[in-house]
């Protein structure tokens, strides 16, 4: 199957495409096998996206990749039974390179880009989709967590689509909604 560079699905495609092409010829750097795996079970064809893209943007995807999780391990370490917020999460891996058995990740993106993330990876119990706009508040009150456990939000990739105004607004309605919420696991 063709893809259309703009499409929603192809720019999600993307980085799982730099992760998975990077990460086999440089695992030093980040070995991305759900990526590989998914690349190679998908029926689309890559061409256009390995033309316009070609080593040095896999190489890219692969380090921003290895960037988020070194913080996110940090994180992790510190505290192991921490809830994660991946926002617009499209086909992030994440995850399963970082669970230590006891995180909680929750995945944001529009519904759209969640029912295609779900047809490539299905959600597991603690690895959760939630189809929302980030800029619908409602999201809010998916995100089950523990205070004391510590919660993190990331984002790769997405911001640049909007405008400071609009995160600053968000972030500060995130910032006194999640410091405020007791919620027992």
């Amino acid at each position: 199957m063709k893809l259309d560079l703009q499409s929603v699905q192809c720019t999600m495609l993307i980085p799982l495409w730099g992760r998975a092409t990077a990460s086999e010829k440089n695992p030093e750097i980040l070995y991305d096998k759900e990526a590989i795996e998914i690349i190679a079970g998908c029926h689309f064809d890559f061409t256009e996206i390995a033309k316009t893209f070609g080593e040095y943007g896999g190489i890219s995807y692969l380090v921003r990749a290895r960037k988020m999780e070194d913080t996110i391990r940090k994180f992790i370490n510190k505290h192991p039974r921490a809830t994660i917020v991946n926002i617009g999460s499209g086909l992030d891996t994440t995850f399963s390179r970082v669970d230590n058995g006891t995180i909680n990740w929750y995945n944001l993106d529009l519904p759209d880009a969640i029912a295609f993330r779900q047809s490539l990876i299905p959600d597991t119990p603690r690895n959760i989709s939630i189809a929302k706009s980030f800029f619908d508040v409602s999201w809010f009150d998916d995100v089950i967590f523990n205070k004391e456990d510590g919660i993190l939000f990331i984002s790769a990739g997405v911001f640049y689509y909007f405008q400071e105004s609009q995160l600053k607004e968000i972030f500060q309605k995130m910032s006194l909604f999640f410091s405020r919420r007791r919620d027992v696991l």
